[in-house]
């Protein structure tokens, strides 16, 4: 699939960029009853993703 920035941004000009920064949340493992893991503590992310439009 083709797409450009212009198809998610509409406000992004052609000659914008888009810039995506991405913090990881610390995470704990989740025990059950017997002390086993049942979900283990992996990185977990949230993007947040930043369009800036550029002069000529």
């Amino acid at each position: 699939m083709a797409w450009s920035s212009m198809d998610i941004f509409a406000e992004l000009p052609s000659t914008g960029t888009l810039t995506s920064d991405g913090d990881l949340a610390p995470r704990a493992n989740i025990y059950d009853r017997n002390g086993q893991i049942v979900a283990g503590a992996r990185p977990c992310g949230d993007d947040v993703h930043r369009a800036r439009k550029h002069d000529r």
